[in-house]
This record gives structure tokens, sequence and C-alpha cells, in this order.
């Protein structure tokens, strides 16, 4: 028998999931925000988005 050990994303805070969205393309973090609520208010927040702004703007 084997153990499976599952991570569930959802226990992470939301800024760790913001970080971990931060990493993709913005078409992929809309994409991931489909899988369930709380990666979808990630993917809402305002830090997230800033992050894909350039430096300048």
């Amino acid at each position: 028998m084997t153990d499976k050990k599952e991570m569930k994303l959802d226990l992470l805070p939301e800024d760790c999931i913001v970080q971990i969205l931060s990493f993709m393309s913005p078409r992929d973090a809309s994409q991931l925000s489909l899988v369930s609520t709380m990666i979808r208010d990630a993917a809402l927040s305002d830090l997230l988005w800033e992050k894909f702004l350039p430096f300048d703007y």
C-alpha cells in the first residue's frame, strides 16, 4: 500500500498564491483562477497585476 500525500494549494495564504501566480503569464494566471475561489481571489488581486506591469509604469 502506498501512502499518498496531498498538498492543498488552498491552505496557503493569499499572498503566497499571488507570489506563485506572479511567475506565470497573465493569461495562465487568469486560466488558473478557474480552479478554486481562493486562487480566483488571488488572481484578481491588485498586488498580482502590479507585478505584471512594467517597472516604469
